[in-house]
């Protein structure tokens, strides 16, 4: 246990220069009212606690204020405070050691509280109690609490508080975890309303697969048509020739009216040999012209399917909407079972640290509120108010 050794004050209030020896026991300060005796104590308080702040302990007429404590671990520590100064000093009595540090604006340096090994207890977040120190208008030790510090107080002494942060953390954890499940069974509902719309995707990837028959179908006519326009083309050459050949025979029976001209006749022998073979072709490029408007009736049709085909784009865009929304229900659905197994996990360890502040309250038989007897029954409530 670190006990203080001696004090050494120097311009501190009403001491100039104040050295006091303690025994290793029970030490008492006596003497006149206003002489001194509580400004003793606030010293210690300015060293062990840094309160309070600025320079309003310092005597009149000086220019710093100093307070160095002697401790049985061969260390001192001195405070010490001017216009210019404000420093937390530490002294290795046994090596010779000094470590300066800049005070802080609240509380102090980790190395000077490691070596005085006194500190405040924080209750709460508003509530630091001074277990080191009390002064002379201050209430009895506890009896001036609330009732509620009084239990953080137990719960400190026996280490409880350890406890109740982990079960409030457990709680938050779960309450949390319920807060994301919820929004991930709201996500699914408006998921599974929207997979609804896709619920005729099987006809839909068959009116896919029909399309892709049809544009093959479309693309095959497409080279008939081309066939059909470039018989077209031969047809209306055929045509002209025709005209040519019915002016050739015109002109031929003008010939054969005249007898002066029979001796022509055999000369014109091979012309109508030809004439009669482009009437064979001409017969033959009739019938070309038949199959070819057929066809062409047969590929207007096909052209007038060709509207499907904006509807089964709009299907297979649908469709690979739907794969996407289908990927992401995966992934929702792994979470939720995340989620499941981490509330399990947390519901475990908030069971298993029940039982173990049950068991403790057992043990001690007090009530960690208002530290009375208590008996198995009044356990019972406390725990269920965990719950």
């Amino acid at each position: 246990m670190v006990k203080i050794k001696k004090i050494d004050l120097i311009n501190f209030q009403s001491h100039k220069f104040t050295s006091l020896d303690f025994a290793d026991g029970l030490n008492v300060i006596v003497g006149p009212s206003d002489n001194g005796k509580t400004s003793i104590l606030r010293a210690i308080r300015w060293v062990f606690f840094n309160e309070p702040q600025g320079l309003g302990m310092l005597r009149n007429n000086e220019d710093f204020v100093s307070v160095r404590i002697y401790f049985n671990n061969d260390y001192s520590v001195e405070r010490k405070r001017s216009k210019k100064e404000n420093l937390y000093i530490i002294y290795n009595e046994k090596t010779g050691e000094v470590q300066e540090f800049n005070s802080l604006r609240t509380g102090l340096p980790p190395e000077v509280s490691n070596v005085m090994k006194i500190k405040k207890i924080t209750l709460d977040k508003a509530s630091d109690i001074n277990f080191n120190i009390q002064f002379q208008h201050d209430g009895p030790f506890m009896f001036s609490y609330t009732a509620t510090q009084k239990s953080a107080l137990i719960g400190k002494m026996y280490n409880l508080d350890v406890v109740d942060k982990a079960i409030d953390d457990t709680n938050k954890d779960i309450k949390s975890q319920k807060s994301d499940i919820k929004r991930i069974n709201e996500e699914i509902k408006e998921l599974d309303e929207k997979i609804l719309i896709y619920k005729d995707i099987e006809k839909e990837e068959q009116l896919l697969k029909d399309r892709e028959t049809l544009t093959k179908n479309i693309e095959e006519s497409v080279e008939k048509l081309n066939l059909i326009n470039s018989l077209k083309n031969k047809l209306d050459e055929n045509k002209k020739n025709k005209d040519y050949l019915i002016e050739k025979i015109k002109d031929f029976d003008k010939i054969l009216s005249n007898e002066a001209l029979i001796e022509n006749i055999f000369k014109s022998y091979e012309i109508l040999n030809k004439y009669k073979s482009y009437q064979n072709k001409l017969a033959l490029i009739k019938l070309d012209i038949d199959k070819t408007e057929a066809i062409y009736k047969k590929s207007k049709n096909i052209t007038e399917k060709l509207d499907i085909d904006n509807t089964i784009i709009k299907n297979l865009n649908a469709f690979n909407k739907f794969n996407e929304l289908k990927k992401r229900l995966n992934e929702l659905n792994v979470s939720i079972e995340k989620g499941k197994y981490f509330i399990k996990e947390n519901d475990d360890n908030l069971n298993k640290d029940l039982k173990e502040y049950t068991e403790l309250l057992i043990k001690l038989k007090k009530c960690p509120y208002c530290n009375s007897d208590v008996d198995k029954a009044h356990i019972d409530l406390i725990v269920k108010e965990y719950l």
